[in-house]
């Protein structure tokens, strides 16, 4: 230590240049670093989350929990396992030793889970706790003016979603509250009786029409671009007058309905008969006889359909008036301050834009708790630097001294920033704490 203090005042302009070095790099670090409320603490919990539509609490406990249990039961380190089974889902929440790498742990989960024979229509979904992973923000919108709840629903969907979802460190965003709306088909038995045309057959037409299929490639240059062919349906008319068969009158009862492109079905009423480009039809007694004009069956031939409201799974209101909530996720290196500002400006912006058509509440900020956490530290830490200060100089009465502590303290500080970057360690109340000490 003598004799690094030797070399230090020895080579002044080196020391001094390390120190501005540090200084630098301490401001540097203070703005780079990532903003949160507590530090990145992984818990050793495990939930598996198992939706079963229509099962009943036993079958939901004797298909689904006690074989997840089961799954679980083999993982090292596992000290307990809590299990719920209600109507329609299974919550199991498996607790590790602490210690345990989640990560590895949950891909073990994970890949047990996958493998088991679960009920149709189950998807596990495995979930580690993370106290950083909660929802930095979450707000709600109010239609004001003249615009109705729809007007907003659509404003919400088409243009506010996406614009959030696109800005830096937003995993995701979540809106409840919303009326949405589906198409809804209803088809008349008698009528499918009638056109022959079967459920399964209507379904393949659907699928058929609303798809994205691959259809090879285009060479640019040295480089090949995909290209794809696509058709999806952008109106409640365009399903309607969706042709999803056709029928062809014939001899006697027979009569016969295709769907899709060139496709056959075979029928009988007491008579062979068959459906196609140039199909030959035989009935009665041996007698031939040409097949009719084909006449084209749609599906609104067959039914109705119609654009409905889903109601939705949550309710918002706002001031005793209905709202829609947002609840913004952000990805796991992202600084939640900036997120959080970049959201509020992004909707302040989309405000100004549709001409004040909605209203921003803040429900929760959980940047608001980061930034009073972190400039009470810093005037305190400041505070009790400066006392110290004065402390030394009011003791030794030595304006060297006092120097000397004046220049370590904020030093000690920025070096410790610096490292913290390199460490990828976060600005949070427990570190700032720490720096204030």
């Amino acid at each position: 230590m003598i004799r690094l203090t030797q070399l230090a005042v020895a080579k002044r302009s080196v020391t001094l240049l390390i120190a501005t070095s540090l200084f630098l790099a301490g401001i540097f670090a203070w703005g780079q670093l990532n903003q949160e409320l507590l530090p990145n603490i992984s818990l050793p919990y495990i939930v598996v989350v198992t939706p079963v539509p229509g099962a009943s609490a036993q079958d939901v406990a004797s298909q689904v929990t006690e074989p997840i249990e089961r799954a679980i039961g083999s993982v090292p380190r596992l000290q307990h396992v809590n299990s719920s089974s209600v109507n329609s889902i299974s919550i199991v929440v498996a607790q590790f030793s602490y210690g345990t790498d989640v990560k590895s742990t949950q891909d073990t989960i994970t890949q047990a889970v996958t493998a088991l024979q679960l009920p149709s229509g189950s998807t596990p979904q495995i979930q580690s706790l993370d106290i950083n992973a909660l929802p930095p923000l979450t707000v709600s919108i109010q239609a004001s003016g003249s615009t109705t709840q729809a007007q907003l629903n659509a404003l919400a969907t088409s243009t506010i979603l996406p614009a959030l979802q696109g800005i830096g460190g937003v995993s995701k965003v979540d809106m409840s509250g919303a009326i949405q709306q589906r198409v809804l088909i209803a088809l008349d038995p008698a009528k499918l009786a009638s056109s022959r045309i079967s459920l399964s057959q209507i379904e393949g037409v659907l699928q058929a029409n609303n798809l994205i299929l691959p259809a090879g490639s285009l060479p640019v240059g040295n480089v090949s671009i995909p290209v794809s062919a696509q058709h999806q349906f952008t109106s409640v008319g365009e399903i309607r007058s969706l042709v999803v068969g056709v029928a062809t009158p014939g001899a006697g009862a027979g009569q016969a309905a295709g769907a899709g492109a060139g496709a056959s079905q075979p029928t009988g009423a007491g008579a062979g008969q068959a459906a196609g480009a140039g199909a030959s039809q035989s009935a009665g007694a041996g007698a031939s006889q040409a097949a009719g004009p084909a006449t084209p069956v749609t599906l609104g031939d067959l039914g109705t359909v119609q654009l409905v409201d889903v109601q939705p799974t949550g309710y918002a209101e706002l001031s005793g008036k209905p709202a829609l909530v947002l609840t913004i996720s952000k990805t796991s290196d992202a600084n939640t301050v900036n997120v959080v500002k970049a959201v509020q400006a992004k909707l302040a912006q989309l405000q100004t834009q549709s001409g004040s058509a909605f209203a921003v509440e803040t429900v929760q900020d959980l940047s608001s708790y980061i930034t009073e956490s972190r400039d009470s530290l810093v005037r305190e830490g400041g505070l009790g630097a400066l006392f110290a200060i004065l402390t030394i100089f009011v003791f030794l009465l030595s304006l060297r001294s006092t120097l000397v502590a004046a220049v370590s303290i904020p030093l000690s500080i920025m070096a410790a920033l610096a490292l913290m970057l390199v460490a990828g360690i976060s600005v949070n109340i427990m570190t700032l704490g720490g720096l204030a000490v």
